[in-house]
């Protein structure tokens, strides 16, 4: 097995990740309707380009900083 291969399984084994919990499953959007199921997706996006904006105008910020 190569290193890459044994690093790769390392970082998966030490993941602190969030497990779900089987004890009490959320079921809450099973019977979700197309519709619903539409606007939530329209809203998540929404906040992904809002974030990808902010991200963006921080990063010029820094670049002003470092280039003068």
């Amino acid at each position: 097995m190569t290193d890459q291969i044994k690093k790769l399984i390392d970082l998966f084994k030490n993941w602190k990740g969030q497990k779900p919990d089987l004890d009490n499953p959320d079921f809450s959007r099973y019977h979700q309707t197309e519709a619903e199921y539409q606007a939530e997706q329209k809203e998540w996006l929404a906040s992904v380009k809002k974030k990808k904006i902010v991200k963006s105008g921080s990063e010029k910020k820094d670049r002003r900083r470092t280039s003068g």
